[in-house]
């Protein structure tokens, strides 16, 4: 027991403190996260965990002006299946700002740490959704572009 306590003590010397543990639920069917705004101190520990461990999930890391991208060196799950969980380590209470590959549009974003003014969580959704018309009015043009161009130039081949 002594020996414990004496690696336990020389441990929290060495690391610091222990953090504290944040689990954050992955709903895909309710399309959220359960919390999607948490706040983590440095050396907390966030995990991600899925309600539904017969559907994979995948949590990417982004940017606040850039929601739904993919955060260059920013963290990705990959596909998680099962029950196992995505972990997290905060390093510091600088915003992490992240989203479900494939349901940011609908809205599955998150946010540890968000500032409550300025870059706020509500501004984050505000953005992804803002994001997410932009690139489908973008596409959607591309694509009638090329169904007139066809139409227009190929179909009428007659």
């Amino acid at each position: 027991m002594v020996r414990l306590l004496f690696a336990l003590t020389l441990t929290l010397k060495i690391y610091g403190t222990l953090g504290a543990n944040t689990t954050i639920m992955v709903h895909l069917v309710q399309k959220t996260f359960t919390d999607q705004a948490v706040n983590a101190a440095a050396g907390d520990v966030v995990q991600f965990i899925s309600l539904n461990p017969r559907s994979p999930f995948r949590v990417i890391q982004t940017s606040f002006s850039e929601p739904c991208r993919p955060l260059q060196n920013g963290f990705d799950s990959g596909s998680i299946f099962g029950t196992a969980p995505y972990t997290v380590n905060v390093t510091s209470l600088d915003p992490i700002w992240f989203y479900e590959d494939g349901l940011c549009a609908d809205g599955m974003v998150g946010a540890i740490n968000a500032p409550t003014t300025g870059d706020t969580f509500d501004a984050f959704i505000a953005a992804a959704w803002t994001n997410y018309l932009d690139v489908r009015i973008r596409t959607e043009r591309r694509f009638f572009a090329v169904i007139h161009y066809i139409y227009y130039n190929i179909g009428n081949l007659n």
